[in-house]
């Protein structure tokens, strides 16, 4: 009886959900060309945020020397990795569920707001990573980078990297948000999975640039092979 209760109020929350998100749509600003896409995108506090860390990081990085083999390595492996990183940050991380350890509550705020963003996808605030974790994540990864290292110009040099990769990111999870419909065939599959993650099952689909990635963790697959979940805006909560 408990369970069939906890049942009904899951889909009923679902249900008002989606119709807050359906009122969303309506207020929104329009989103169904690229310049308007693009207007919005840069438009946000933290696509400028990651702007400016580009374009200071490869400032920074134009007066302290020349370029070695390994910056250039690390750099080219920022990008290789990015796609298993933003993966395993999707599944193991924005996922994550309220829990007591060693009886202390523990619910970051990056899965709160991910919470949020499943709670209403046509959020535009909602989709575009806080600003307070961009510029927190810059300075927690140079200051590592530094450390390791201990060379100002091998930091600068991969901060452009990362900061160039989470660009990437940012736009194509936006687009997949929007009424805009990619021409190349790399995004429109983007934003084909993503939109099954939010709106056919919360337990597949999670990577962003590289969707491949899905499949060789076995988080892909065909989208009548999946099994459609109740639980897409509420995460089980």
């Amino acid at each position: 009886m408990e369970e069939a209760t906890t049942a009904v109020a899951r889909e009923d929350a679902e249900a008002a959900y989606a119709r807050a998100e359906a009122a969303t749509r309506r207020s929104r600003a329009p989103s169904d060309t690229l310049k308007r896409v693009l207007g919005l995108f840069f438009g946000a506090p933290s696509t400028r945020c990651i702007v400016l860390a580009i374009a200071g990081s490869i400032a920074a990085r134009l007066g302290a020397g020349p370029v070695s083999m390994v910056e250039l390595a690390l750099m080219g492996g920022v990008f290789v990795a990015w796609p298993f990183g933003e993966w395993s940050a999707h599944r193991w991380l924005l996922h994550i569920r309220p829990r007591r350890i060693l009886g202390l509550s523990f619910d970051p705020y990056f899965a709160r707001r991910h919470r949020e963003h499943h709670m209403n996808p046509s959020d535009y605030p909602l989709v575009f990573l806080p600003v307070r974790v961009v510029l927190s994540a810059y300075v927690v990864f140079s200051a590592l980078l530094f450390a390791a290292s201990g060379a100002r110009a091998l930091t600068f040099g991969v901060m452009a990297a990362i900061s160039a990769a989470a660009l990437v990111y940012e736009w194509h999870h936006f687009i997949a948000h929007t009424d805009y419909a990619p021409s190349l065939r790399w995004q429109a599959e983007v934003v084909r999975r993503h939109r099954l993650h939010h709106y056919k099952s919360e337990r597949r689909w999670f990577g962003f640039t590289v969707p491949a990635v899905d499949d060789w963790f076995g988080t892909g697959g065909a989208a009548a092979d999946a099994e459609r979940s109740r639980t897409t805006r509420t995460l089980g909560m």
